[in-house]
């Protein structure tokens, strides 16, 4: 998992002081290879947690970016509640803070991203005891 991490890190938060760009292809790549060769629920919500962190952190650090990242971004939101939504309680609290700090730090990115992050947060967390 530790490789795949690095990979999405690279490609999802890049050095832009070092000339790398934003290469979400790649990263949501890494994530799929990598939730088919582990048949693991809680390592895919740790995966695609991570991704959407990372997404998130780059724009959040430098900006607005395209339109396809920020689908992208809200796609592994989705995938994220997919995942979380699936595992027993104890093990979906991990990602309660996480996922509220991703949606807290989306709070001034229009394009209905900041909305869209926050009703999947809800769809997993708001409800529960």
């Amino acid at each position: 998992m530790e490789d795949c991490k690095k990979i999405i890190a690279e490609c999802a938060y890049p050095e832009v002081l070092h000339e790398r760009t934003l290469q979400v292809a790649k990263a949501k790549k890494a994530v799929a290879d990598f939730c088919k060769a582990v048949a693991d629920p809680d390592f895919h919500a740790e995966l695609i947690v991570f991704f959407l962190e990372q997404g998130n952190a780059f724009t959040v650090g430098y900006g607005d970016i395209d339109a396809g990242s920020y689908s992208a971004l809200l796609a592994m939101a989705r995938c994220a509640v997919k995942a979380i939504c699936g595992l027993p309680l104890q093990l979906k609290e991990p990602f309660r803070e996480r996922l509220a700090v991703v949606v807290r730090s989306s709070s001034e990115i229009g394009w209905g991203y900041h909305d869209e992050l926050t009703d999947s947060y809800s769809a997993v967390f708001v409800n529960q005891q």
